[in-house]
């Protein structure tokens, strides 16, 4: 049998893939942009948060 012929009808259904893959990743990178997104945009105000709390609790935070 030739290599080409076994190939072929060894080859998985990979019907649809490229559209579950693009839908899914897409998906994944709007979920991880979100994420730094919010993440930066809150940076400061965890960061005072942070300060404060340390402060009330006695810490230096000069």
């Amino acid at each position: 049998m030739p290599l080409a012929t076994f190939a072929a009808a060894e080859a998985p259904d990979t019907e649809g893939l490229a559209d579950f893959l693009g839908g899914f990743l897409g998906l994944l990178f709007l979920v991880i942009v979100s994420i730094v997104a919010i993440f930066f945009l809150f940076t400061r105000k965890v960061t005072a948060t942070a300060i404060a709390i340390a402060n009330a609790m006695g810490a230096r935070t000069d």
